[in-house]
């Protein structure tokens, strides 16, 4: 997965890429040291390469790293755990990693006492649509949370993340409609369409091969 950190291995990252029509970003709050926030971490990993994939790059995914230790070794962990939870593809390209010592993303974005690990998604317009917190906070050890609790976050979070972006792919095709040529003789380009996607059921046969059960 990319590293967005400003140390020395890394670039700054702007949220200005992400502020584009039929757009959606989706920011988790993570600790190094929270066992909770590392059980669900490869669950996130591998829902948002998964979405990425099959929204054609119309999805995001950032990681908000907080705690100390390296994004890069952060990223290989959860890369492996993706794996091992059976997502059946390997993060490379999502989520966006971001060392965020200084809390900026997590006081601009989240909302106190910032309990973690804990999600939320902007809209096209980096708007917040909806937040929440993972299904292992609360779980002292890693294997307290069960893989089965913890995979709920992929079935939660697909589900809210497909509503916004077929909510604004919706509400800009009508806008587009309604919209009068301003002259015959105009040549126009066309531009990538952003794919509609079946959801979840689309994402969770790509995961279990098959309905779930």
């Amino acid at each position: 997965p990319s590293n967005g950190n400003n140390g020395k291995n890394g670039n700054k990252l702007s949220f200005d890429q992400f502020k584009q029509k039929n757009h959606v970003t989706v920011l988790a709050n993570y600790y190094t040291g929270c066992e909770a926030g590392r059980r669900e971490s490869g669950v996130f990993a591998g829902l948002a390469q998964i979405i990425h994939d099959a929204t054609s790059g119309y999805v995001n995914f950032i990681t908000s790293l907080k705690g100390g230790g390296n994004c890069f070794t952060w990223a290989n962990i959860y890369q492996n755990d993706a794996m091992s939870m059976g997502f059946g593809v390997r993060p490379s390209t999502m989520p966006l990693t971001v060392s965020d010592g200084n809390y900026d993303l997590r006081d601009h974005f989240f909302t106190p006492p910032y309990p973690h690990p804990s999600y939320i998604i902007l809209d096209e317009n980096l708007e917040v649509t909806y937040k929440s917190v993972g299904p292992c906070c609360g779980y002292v050890s890693y294997y307290d949370c069960t893989t089965d609790v913890a995979m709920n976050l992929n079935k939660t979070l697909t589900e809210k993340i497909y509503e916004v972006y077929n909510r604004q792919l919706a509400s800009n095709s009508m806008a587009n409609v309604d919209q009068t040529p301003v002259a015959q003789e105009v040549v126009v380009v066309p531009q990538p369409t952003p794919p509609v996607v079946d959801t979840p059921t689309e994402i969770s046969q790509l995961i279990y091969g098959g309905s779930e059960g």
